[in-house]
């Protein structure tokens, strides 16, 4: 009988996590204001093709695709966590100063068209193909073809 409970009580979690989480179409409007101040400030020129929430049972993020390819990703408070601009370069006011200089300075000719930052690091990825992660020190701490 025990056994019959603790499988039934797992089933009823996993169903609960399942359905909790997922993507959903919103509208820009329903982003965080921090979201949309942002997009105001960096892309505002670009055309908006799509803006999903993705809610699953720890956490809630939106992501925000525009029409030339570009992703932008924003955690729950709607502050930046990634950016992919694919081909092209991301903003240089997203690059802490310290990772373009050191982009400049090792990788000239290079531009920077992903940046992700995570739990005290920053990975960029370089129009190469490179990638390079930065500690909150600034300091170079990988690098990853």
């Amino acid at each position: 009988m025990k056994n019959l409970i603790m499988i039934l009580a797992c089933f009823i979690a996993m169903h609960t996590m399942a359905c909790a989480s997922g993507d959903k179409p919103i509208t820009k409007e329903s982003l965080p204001q921090a979201a949309q101040a942002f997009i105001q400030t960096y892309f505002s020129s670009k055309a908006i093709t799509l803006v999903k929430q993705d809610t699953d049972v720890a956490r809630k993020t939106y992501d925000v695709v525009f029409a030339d390819g570009t992703e932008v990703e924003f955690n729950g408070k709607g502050v930046w966590t990634e950016v992919d601009a694919k081909t092209s370069a991301v903003p240089q006011a997203l690059v802490p100063q310290h990772i373009r200089t050191f982009v400049s300075e090792k990788y000239a000719g290079q531009t920077i068209c992903r940046i992700e930052r995570e739990r005290g690091k920053t990975e960029v990825k370089l129009s190469s193909g490179l990638e390079l992660t930065f500690n909150k020190d600034g300091q170079l701490i990988d690098v990853d073809n």
